[in-house]
């Protein structure tokens, strides 16, 4: 989902940054260019939230890793006291 997400950040960001050059054409043309802008900057939103989403998920299953995993003995709420022959 990394790859999506950093391939689609990265051609919205081109399509915006090359149709911006143009946005101030006359007529038919300039409106077309802030058409293509704004799409271009739709893909690149896109693979952000994709990007927001996989790592959601991935704390997520990090998290979830450890809340579940199961305890050992010494892992537990265990305190360990020294007793010593006093002289």
């Amino acid at each position: 989902m990394k790859f999506i997400s950093n391939t689609a950040l990265a051609v919205g960001w081109i399509i915006f940054a090359v149709s911006a050059c143009f946005i101030d054409s006359a007529g038919a043309y300039g409106y077309a260019a802030g058409v293509v802008c704004t799409i271009g900057l739709i893909i690149a939103g896109t693979g952000y939230v994709i990007r927001m989403f996989a790592e959601r998920l991935e704390e997520q299953r990090v998290r979830d890793f450890y809340e579940m995993r199961g305890r050992d003995r010494l892992d537990a709420d265990v305190e360990f006291i020294e007793v010593g022959n006093e002289k």
